[in-house]
């Protein structure tokens, strides 16, 4: 064999074998906001006062106390994801902000019938074990008619946070069961 061809076969193989294990996979703009294929149809469905959404079989509704909304949490039995709800005149735009979110990623939509702005993206802030955050979340403006000027407008955000990327699909999925109420 040449010297050439060995030194090509030496470095091919360095770097073969000096790869690192893929990254989880990104969730870009376009992926966050088309609908999934998840077979939803064995998820449990939850029917609040103004929409309805499916969360997973081994979600599990948690105590939660809004101030001035309706709040709901559902959490997987094995604590590797949750899922929250506020439906409130205050509830939560998902407008970017630097010092909330390492990655940020949005994109607008329709779910249920609705404009939706959909969020994904990676906080900051990380776990108590130094484990990352990783979150999926929708917010949907003036879900409600307004009766007159004085009525306050009323919001809907559902926050989803994972620490295994397993579990993204999933709670991104349960962002797109949502239907509203007429």
């Amino acid at each position: 064999m040449s010297r050439t061809i060995c030194i090509t076969l030496t470095i091919a193989t360095v770097l073969t074998a000096c790869q690192t294990a893929p990254e989880p996979q990104r969730t870009d703009a376009a992926n966050q906001c088309a609908p999934f294929a998840l077979d939803t149809a064995g998820w449990q469905l939850v029917e609040r006062s103004s929409f309805t959404f499916r969360v997973p079989p081994d979600f599990r509704e948690a105590a939660v106390q809004g101030i001035d909304s309706d709040v709901a949490q559902f959490e997987a039995s094995d604590g590797s994801a949750f899922v929250s709800t506020d439906l409130g005149w205050y509830s939560n735009d998902l407008s970017h902000d630097a010092s909330v979110y390492e990655q940020y990623e949005s994109c607008t939509t329709t779910i249920g019938g609705k404009p939706a702005v959909v969020v994904t993206g990676t906080l900051r802030e990380r776990t108590e074990s130094g484990a990352a955050r990783y979150v999926a979340a929708a917010a949907w403006r003036d879900i409600q008619a307004r009766r007159d000027d004085s009525d306050m407008p009323v919001h809907l955000t559902m926050w989803g946070e994972v620490q295994d990327r397993t579990r993204f699909q999933d709670v991104l999925t349960v962002l797109h069961t949502v239907r509203f109420r007429n």
